[in-house]
């Protein structure tokens, strides 16, 4: 996932950057690096990806003037590296990390509207001494900051900021009602009353000459038109092919790539378009609670044979209570799903095989696959 921090205007301790790594580490742990710009101090934990030897960050330009720290990939990383390579840039690196640098030089916050994928970084301009924050535009990787009279700090964990302005640490009692009501904390606030998260489809833009922060939205949902004529068979048509081409662009990777496969309606369309695309056998992964109403590890089993893949079942034993303390202790935001925990454990136990995983979280949300959407939505037309 890769993990990034950075301060602006505050001489932070050894001690407070050190646990500002910890923070982040286990979403990074082939590399760690802290680059001093001066008046900037930026920090990377790498999980290596793509160009494992020379997509190193912090990132810095040829002319030393801007520097990146990225979390995500941008899936089109290609396309566009082409755009620029005819607009007279060159690249040093294969990584889809430089792209993103060159792409902010060459446009500014116009390149976000160019990024297909899932991201979140800080990118520092050191001649206009500003520094740009920007979310990809659902959210999925998370950045935080905070803002005050000592200076900016910002983190892809609201405790790792936290760890860099210590004194920030009090809870937000509006946030605590999120969690009660909706689960977690919900953006733009964090479960820190002073530290907020950049949202989903927007950017921040801190002036260090100014101490001023201007926050933008980039995009937003487009709603289609009331009266806008769709055909079902067409629709479904089109929802194929998207499909079929986000899998197989989130297959670019020069590490093993599995998926977890429950059986579920989400995860075995991942594995079906996967296999369409894969130069080599899928790895696929599911849990087993046998004995249970809630196993489903056969109907797993079967998919995985259909589409020939190389299946492990992992057996989950009851979850005891070091690992549900280590499973809490590793989140950083209050969360109440049920399901963490197991998937916690599932991830452990999978990475001695492969190091990216596809997986069906969040087609709930988008095709409304939970109970309490249908109930919503036979409310509205009893409404109507």
């Amino acid at each position: 996932m890769c993990g990034v921090i950075g301060t602006i205007g505050q001489a932070c301790k050894d001690s407070d950057l050190n646990l500002a790594f910890r923070c982040i580490e286990s979403r990074g742990p082939d590399d760690r690096t802290l680059l001093d710009l001066g008046g900037c101090v930026l920090g990377h934990t790498r999980l290596s990806i793509i160009d494992i030897d020379g997509g190193a960050q912090p990132f810095r330009s040829d002319c030393f003037r801007y520097a990146l720290t990225y979390n995500g990939e941008v899936y089109n990383y290609q396309e566009i590296r082409g755009e620029l390579k005819a607009l007279g840039f060159s690249f040093r690196t294969l990584s889809d990390t430089e792209v993103v640098l060159k792409a902010l030089m060459a446009w500014g916050v116009d390149a976000l509207q160019r990024f297909d994928g899932i991201f979140a970084f800080g990118f520092w301009d050191a001649e206009s001494k500003k520094l740009l924050l920007a979310r990809d535009r659902l959210g999925v990787k998370p950045l935080f900051f905070c803002d005050d009279h000592e200076g900016f700090r910002f983190g892809s964990t609201a405790r790792s900021v936290v760890a860099l302005a210590p004194s920030r640490n009090s809870l937000c009692p509006y946030s605590v009602a999120d969690y009660f009501t909706f689960h977690t904390a919900l953006s733009p606030r964090s479960i820190f009353r002073d530290i907020r998260q950049v949202e989903p489809g927007a950017y921040v833009v801190y002036d260090q000459t100014r101490c001023h922060r201007d926050e933008v939205k980039y995009w937003r949902v487009q709603r289609a038109a009331a009266d806008e004529q769709r055909l079902f068979p067409e629709e479904v048509s089109k929802l194929d092919t998207i499909m079929g081409e986000a899998v197989r662009q989130q297959l670019k990777a020069d590490v093993p790539v599995g998926i977890f496969l429950s059986g579920g309606v989400d995860s075995s369309l991942i594995t079906h378009y996967a296999s369409q695309h894969a130069a080599h056998p899928l790895q696929t992964y599911s849990v087993s609670f046998k004995g249970t109403a809630v196993d489903e590890s056969s109907v797993a089993a079967d998919v995985a044979r259909f589409y020939a893949t190389n299946h492990t079942e992992i057996p989950l034993p009851d979850i005891d209570a070091d690992v549900f303390v280590a499973a809490i202790a590793s989140l950083d935001q209050p969360l109440s799903d049920p399901a963490y925990i197991p998937m916690y454990q599932m991830s452990r136990c999978v990475t001695s095989g492969v190091k990216v995983v596809l997986s069906g979280d969040g087609a709930d949300e988008l095709f409304g696959g939970y109970q309490r959407y249908l109930e919503i939505s036979q409310g509205s037309q009893t409404a109507d």
